[in-house]
């Protein structure tokens, strides 16, 4: 009990330091260079189904095993296909591509997350953890659930780590600020946002003013770089924003079915692998035929090259090979691939004034 007493009443003398909240972990001696795709994700509500609403679910998860963690449906299958693709002939080449986990989970769980990212056949470059501990040191408790600042920088780290001309792909969920973080970094990417700019657009967030200036200077140096897609996982029980003309090139989805054709539309995982995708849906995770059909339909309107029609068409006639009247459901979700391009038309203080309107219109 004297431990945690002192603990909570721990007093510093020192400055806050954003970069001791950063938990890296390179698995490998180093990133591969036979490929510039960098893949990044979320872990909890994203790749696992977790509860951390409350200090009671925050607690449960910290005494789960590996054994107890649930992967959401298709979450392994998709990384490994976007990592490794089929990994035959010339293609082989670009594969392994970088596979990264940045998570706001203290690194008190790598040992678990590991293993349970191992127990689903995962193998990955890095993983980042946030410290947690450091907060509580600094009696910043304010900051043990809010997590923007920390997964910027936790993100522009792993930026500032890569090669020239490295492409980003980022997938994260709809319960915290995943959307918001990831297009801070695809405006700052793309020179929308200047070094002060970009303090501003984390200032509205809520990340102080001082945390703010230090990452935005911290990383003033990045490689040449590009976020190509940004991938938002709708998770139960939470709402998805958007905002026109800022979010446009976001997607969002409500299964990894849905991420896997973005992803083929955006020649990450083969259009060959489409047909091995939707049987182990159908196979493992309880999608009905009429389900996987009503999702090809729709895939087939956003489909942007003949090729890929080609192949959604004929995946849609081994499905539907006995009953061809199956019913018929629309898939809302927009499929089309990520296209960030439009952030060009936009001037510095639109991009802010228009994330000021979207967080206003969040909550």
């Amino acid at each position: 009990m004297s431990k945690i007493w002192n603990l909570l009443n721990f007093k510093t003398n020192s400055e806050y330091d954003f970069k001791k909240l950063i938990d890296y972990q390179l698995r490998e001696k180093s990133y591969p260079q036979n490929s510039n795709v960098h893949i990044i994700c979320d872990i909890d509500k994203t790749y696992l189904e977790t509860e951390l609403d409350s200090i009671f679910h925050m607690a449960r998860v910290a005494f789960e095993s590996a054994n107890d963690k649930i992967t959401v449906s298709g979450a392994s299958e998709f990384l490994l296909a976007a990592r490794w693709g089929e990994n035959n002939g010339e293609e082989s080449r670009v594969y392994p591509r970088n596979l990264h986990f940045v998570s706001s989970s203290p690194p008190q769980l790598r040992s678990v997350l590991e293993r349970k990212l191992t127990m689903d056949g995962l193998d990955w470059n890095s993983e980042t953890f946030k410290n947690q501990a450091y907060n509580v040191k600094q009696r910043r408790f304010n900051m043990l659930k809010h997590h923007i600042g920390y997964k910027t920088a936790a993100i522009l780290s792993l930026i500032k780590k890569s090669q020239s001309g490295s492409k980003f792909y980022l997938i994260g969920d709809n319960s915290e600020s995943d959307a918001y973080i990831y297009l801070g970094i695809a405006l700052r990417l793309r020179n929308k946002l200047t070094v002060k700019s970009f303090q501003k657009y984390l200032e509205v967030a809520g990340v102080s003013s001082a945390v703010a200036s230090e990452i935005s200077e911290t990383f003033l140096d990045l490689p040449k770089a590009s976020v190509e897609a940004i991938l938002i996982r709708c998770a139960p029980n939470y709402e998805s924003t958007s905002y026109p003309r800022l979010t446009d090139g976001i997607r969002h989805f409500d299964n990894y079915l849905q991420a896997a054709f973005i992803f083929i539309q955006h020649q990450l995982i083969p259009e060959e692998l489409l047909f091995p995708l939707c049987k182990t849906f159908h196979n493992n995770f309880w999608f009905q035929r009429s389900q996987i059909i009503n999702h090809l339909n729709s895939f087939l309107k956003s489909a942007t090259t003949p090729d890929i029609k080609e192949v959604i068409l004929e995946v849609t006639k081994q499905f539907s090979k006995i009953d061809t009247t199956m019913p018929s459901e629309t898939i809302s979700a927009n499929l089309s691939p990520c296209d960030f391009s439009y952030l060009d038309d936009l001037q510095e203080d639109e991009c802010l004034g228009l994330a000021k309107e979207w967080l206003s219109n969040s909550h």
